[in-house]
């Protein structure tokens, strides 16, 4: 949906967006929203997501040879272990992804060993006038519906459903990507959303504490 356009333009999409979904969440909107959209929308929603993505993944595989470092042989691999480790209630995935910059390190070493410690310099990133409209006609706006339903009502469901009485309330969770746009664009930032995709695949990975959440923040940071 962003192809073709400026990174003022995207900017300016995540701020209008940022903006949106707040307003939506303080006026209560949002859960009036979550009252009436019924569970068939929201799963059929997943669903097609999940779908789109497998299928850009086996686009992006069609490109790599049979056999070798980074081949259809290696996915294979690690699909094989991944999936048998979890079976067994092991971190499959965290063991994949440790192992994915050995087999970095095997293919490219330059990118491992060319890392240089630095921190980050701040610098306030304001979106020209001429962006604005693009940013909310040719991005937010068209974005709207699919944020709501996948990164908001659909994440709060999934959050229902995995810890009983304890799931996320679906203004907070809007209240969370309108702030998180908000404050990160201007830092230079990409607009970002939850998913719950992302949810459920951590979940199914071994997530189940706020722990996880700390150990991922802390991994990025590094």
């Amino acid at each position: 949906i962003t192809e073709g356009l400026t990174g003022g333009a995207i900017a300016a999409a995540g701020l209008w967006m940022g903006g949106i979904i707040l307003v939506l969440a303080l006026a209560g909107i949002v859960e009036w929203l979550a009252r009436h959209t019924p569970g068939s929308v929201v799963r059929g929603l997943q669903v097609g997501i999940g779908a789109k993505l497998s299928w850009q993944g086996l686009i992006w595989m069609g490109g790599l040879p049979v056999l070798g470092g980074d081949s259809w042989l290696t996915v294979l691999i690690v699909g094989i272990v991944v999936f048998w480790l979890t079976r067994r209630k092991q971190p499959g995935l965290l063991l994949a992804f440790a192992a994915g910059f050995v087999l970095l390190y095997a293919v490219q070493p330059n990118a491992i060993t060319g890392m240089r410690f630095k921190l980050p310099e701040l610098f306030i990133h304001w979106p020209p006038s001429s962006a604005w409209s693009a940013g909310l006609f040719a991005v937010a706006l068209p974005q709207l519906p699919l944020t709501l339903l996948n990164s908001v009502l659909a994440v709060c469901a999934l959050s229902e459903f995995y810890f009983p009485g304890r799931g996320i309330a679906s203004r907070k969770m809007a209240a969370s990507v309108g702030l998180m746009n908000l404050v990160s664009v201007p830092f230079g930032g990409i607009p970002m959303c939850h998913g719950a995709g992302g949810l459920a695949a951590q979940y199914r990975f071994g997530a189940r504490t706020g722990a996880s959440v700390i150990m991922l923040g802390l991994l990025k940071i590094v």
